[in-house]
């Protein structure tokens, strides 16, 4: 993705998820022109909501949601990606990911640390199919598999 955009508009359900954005808008020197939603993303029952509410007829730079998708069944991943992808900009970049279904050490996740919530590990090839049922041309998904082999991090140009 080049640099074409006035500012940028970053979206989350959390705080902690903006670190690629903020290295985006400094090397773009757009640090000051950041516009920061923290907004709840599901309804009480686990439906994404929409984001018109939050961000009117304007679209979005940059969707972001690396550390979510594990956590959401096919159904929603999918809802998500069509709900974000309705609002990115022509030219706007998504960023996702999953934990990796071969990941180094999977059973210390949930085994000897004990972690509750239940995490959906998809091998790469289940997350283009997800991606690609979400409307997304398999030759505009980019895949990267972290240097840690935990994560597939999908960069989608639209």
């Amino acid at each position: 993705m080049s640099k074409n955009c006035e500012s940028i508009k970053k979206l989350s359900s959390f705080y902690g998820s903006f670190d690629l954005l903020d290295d985006l808008a400094k090397k773009w020197n757009l640090e000051d022109k950041i516009e920061v939603h923290c907004e709840r993303l599901f309804s009480k029952l686990g439906k994404p909501l929409s984001l018109e509410g939050v961000l009117g007829n304007r679209k979005l730079d940059i969707a972001e949601d690396s550390g979510l998708r594990e956590y959401l069944p096919d159904g929603v991943y999918k809802q998500l990606t069509r709900e974000s992808l309705k609002f990115l900009r022509t030219g706007g970049l998504m960023i996702t990911g999953n934990m990796n279904v071969n990941r180094p050490q999977k059973e210390f996740l949930h085994g000897l640390m004990g972690w509750v919530p239940k995490v959906r590990m998809r091998s790469i090839k289940e997350g283009f199919k997800l991606l690609q049922k979400s409307g997304i041309p398999k030759e505009s998904i980019e895949a990267t598999v972290t240097a840690s082999g935990v994560y597939t991090v999908f960069a989608i140009e639209t």
